[in-house]
């Protein structure tokens, strides 16, 4: 929803399937992408006046760089406004989990700040929006572990990581908390959960150790009337059932990854 200021009312009609059936579309491009045929990028956002197309230039991502986040990862940025890659690991043993610290939710953002942003929001009659990082739980662990360790540590069922990943939710619970307290209508979360043709784990495996702690994170939410915005990349087919059911109400998944007919099969 970057880039894009719905009228808060429009917004929640469409979402609550009260709409006139014109449906709220924000396409985001690539800056580098944008600057090789910007008249290209003109033309179409004049032929589709209801598709809101912007340029996606976050210019703390416009040189390459390497930093250490607030969880202790150490992040790696290419450039060209493209999403770095973690090479460190805080948690790679886990003979540095008992020390570890997790970040302070009250640090997450300048929360005052914040609260003024959605007090002239809803002033304008626009949308509220709360958010938490992209990756914020399923990714985040492996942020923390890394990939082949988490991944080891699930076929283990090694408790260390039951932990961690309720620490992780802990600490996504505090942040939605400072957000519904400021009145949001929307939380606005993403978190990769596909491969390009499967999850990465079983179904049944992402039920029993991920469903549980997105319910978590929905539930106050809906409980609170604002609506649970979610975006994954990658196949998710097996699990969309599963996100509607724990309080997801505005999905939005690759199409061409788990293909048309596919979603609209599953929630048409």
């Amino acid at each position: 929803m970057a880039g894009y200021v719905p009228n808060r009312q429009e917004y929640l009609r469409v979402v609550r399937r009260q709409g006139t059936g014109q449906v709220i579309c924000n396409v985001l491009v690539n800056g580098v992408v944008w600057d090789k045929a910007p008249e290209f990028f003109q033309k179409i956002q004049a032929q589709c006046p209801n598709v809101n197309i912007t340029q996606m230039r976050d210019v703390s991502l416009e040189k390459e760089k390497t930093e250490r986040d607030a969880w202790g990862c150490v992040w790696r940025y290419p450039g060209s406004y493209l999403a770095g890659q973690v090479i460190e690991h805080p948690l790679a043993d886990w003979s540095a989990w008992k020390s570890y610290q997790p970040p302070d939710p009250a640090e997450y953002t300048v929360w005052k700040a914040e609260a003024e942003k959605i007090r002239q929001a809803k002033s304008r009659g626009e949308l509220a929006v709360g958010t938490t990082a992209h990756g914020f739980l399923y990714l985040q662990l492996t942020y923390l572990r890394g990939f082949e360790n988490f991944m080891l540590d699930l076929a283990e069922d090694r408790k260390e990581l039951y932990e961690l990943r309720d620490v992780v939710v802990d600490f996504w619970l505090a942040v939605i908390q400072c957000w519904l307290e400021m009145g949001i209508d929307v939380l606005n979360s993403g978190d990769d959960l596909g491969h390009q043709n499967s999850l990465p784990i079983s179904p049944d495996l992402w039920r029993k150790f991920l469903k549980p702690a997105f319910a978590r994170v929905c539930q106050p939410c809906r409980q609170a009337g604002v609506e649970v915005y979610f975006h994954s990349d990658g196949w998710i087919l097996d699990i969309i059932p599963d996100l509607l059911e724990i309080g997801v109400t505005i999905l939005n998944p690759q199409d061409m990854v788990n293909g048309l007919d596919n979603l609209k099969q599953i929630v048409g």
